[in-house]
Parts: C-alpha cells; sequence; structure tokens
C-alpha cells in the first residue's frame, strides 16, 4: 500500500493470476478517475501462468511502480511495472511499462521495494542458486534498466547459511554534516 500526497491510498495486490491496483480517494472510496473504474489490471505475457505484486511505491513525480513475481513456463522472475498517476502503463518504463528481471536463471521471488532519493527503484527478494535461496536485492535506473552503478551489473546477493530472503527494505539517507549549512562557516 502506498499513500500519495492528496491521502489517496494505492493498493497492489492479484487479481486472476495478474497484478492489480487499486486507487481510493481520502474518504475511503474507490477513485474513479484510476485506470478503469478505479482499478488497474496488467498481464505480463501471454503465456504467464502467475503474476503475484507484493509491493507498490511512489516515484516523487507521482508514477506508480509495482514489484512482484512472474511466473511462467520456465520458473519465476523479478517482475515491475510503473504506471501514470492516472493508471495507465509508463512506455517510458523498459519500452512498455513492464520489466522482467532474471536473477541467475533459478526461480526469484520479488519481497520488497523502495525508491530511493535519485527515482532509482530497488526490489529486495530471494533468488534460487542450485538448492539454496539467497538475499538478493536489485535496482533499476528510472528507466527501467539494471542500474550498472550498483554493485557492477545492477544485482546484489548476499549468502547465508541455509535458505533466506528479504522481507523489507529501507533506503538510507546521505548524512548531512553537522556543520553544514552553518552561516558562520560561509
Amino acid at each position: 500500500m502506498a499513500l500519495q500526497p492528496d491521502g489517496k491510498v494505492i493498493v497492489a495486490g492479484v487479481r486472476q493470476q495478474t497484478f492489480a491496483v487499486a486507487r481510493y480517494t481520502s474518504a475511503g472510496e474507490i477513485d474513479q478517475t484510476f485506470g478503469v473504474a478505479g482499478v488497474v489490471t496488467t498481464q505480463f505475457t501471454p503465456d504467464q501462468q502467475r503474476a503475484d505484486a507484493v509491493d507498490v511505491a511512489l516515484q516523487p513525480d507521482g508514477k506508480i511502480v509495482v514489484a512482484g513475481s512472474l511466473t511462467g513456463p520456465v520458473g519465476s522472475d523479478f517482475a515491475l511495472l510503473r504506471y501514470s498517476a492516472a493508471g495507465a502503463l509508463d512506455p517510458s518504463f523498459d519500452g512498455d511499462g513492464k520489466a522482467v528481471v532474471d536473477f541467475d536463471g533459478g526461480d526469484d521471488r520479488a519481497t520488497t521495494l523502495g525508491i530511493d532519493g535519485q527515482g532509482r527503484i530497488v526490489v529486495g527478494g530471494a533468488a534460487q542458486l542450485g538448492t539454496r535461496f539467497d538475499f538478493v536485492a536489485l535496482r533499476l535506473t528510472d528507466d527501467g534498466a539494471l542500474d550498472t552503478s550498483f554493485n557492477d551489473d545492477g544485482k546484489a546477493r548476499v549468502v547465508f547459511a541455509g535458505a533466506s530472503f528479504a522481507t523489507d527494505l529501507l533506503i538510507q539517507r546521505a548524512a548531512r554534516s553537522y556543520w553544514q549549512g552553518r552561516p558562520w562557516l560561509s
């Protein structure tokens, strides 16, 4: 769930095996100006077996990013959508508003999403390597491409003993020195 500055509430989930997003007014009524009668559903591919939205976040420009997992004939991958504030897919995001990221060839599950101060999209979750699931994160640029300034390829993996996955993430803001902005230092 995400809260817009105007008090409207955006909720993401699953409807009939596909991503679903709804928006409510600050009074709790379905927002008829969003998508079709307040709801948007999006199918990634014709051969998808299941798409599960797990998190939603707002970018500073009001665009809506939804993260989850897409399961197809050969496994699951991270899946992301970006919508305009009105609920239309944003073609400036990976060409069609949809991005799918395969971590390392195994089953991947996105579980959490955040937007950093530069508008980059950060997703956490789990990725399978052999029989083990590892804690992973990836970062995308504003246009939906992997951000190669993040761990050289946009993806990071942490291996713990046993299976592990991220359940939440917090994006740290750059620390500001106590002395910055003090008039006597000018």
